[in-house]
């Protein structure tokens, strides 16, 4: 009869569980209110400086928008996603992700735009720093 025991691999090799930190208890704490309440000033000013990152590139690069509309309320969205990005750190970095890829789909030029990378890539490392 051959009995088997999962046997954790920290406990196996600790030293190698120790230098990969596995089997890791710790999580991080839930953003304080300071914390929320920075990030939605943040969401605040991270719209207002997406719209107006699309006016400027757009009277610098003399390109017509193909529906204005449309573009500014993706870019002012990207920026409010901001808000919730210690809360929901992974829904955010989904829904930045599906933004900036439509925002590239609708219009390949708008990719180059500084704020909307910025943004995208602090969605992916609170994605990261957050998510349990």
């Amino acid at each position: 009869m051959v009995t088997t025991s999962r046997v954790r691999l920290s406990e196996r090799w600790p030293r190698l569980g120790r230098v990969l930190d596995l089997d890791r208890r710790w999580t991080r704490p839930r953003p304080t209110r300071a914390q929320v309440r920075a990030d939605v000033v943040g969401g605040l000013v991270g719209a207002l400086l997406s719209v107006a990152s699309v006016e400027v590139w757009r009277s610098g690069s003399g390109t017509q928008l193909q529906n204005p509309l449309l573009v500014h309320v993706l870019f002012a969205v990207a920026g409010l996603l901001f808000a919730s990005r210690r809360v929901f750190p992974l829904s955010t970095l989904l829904a930045e992700s599906v933004i900036f890829i439509v925002i590239g789909e609708h219009q390949v030029q708008l990719g180059v735009i500084f704020t909307i990378q910025i943004i995208l890539f602090v969605s992916l490392y609170s994605a990261w720093a957050w998510s349990r």
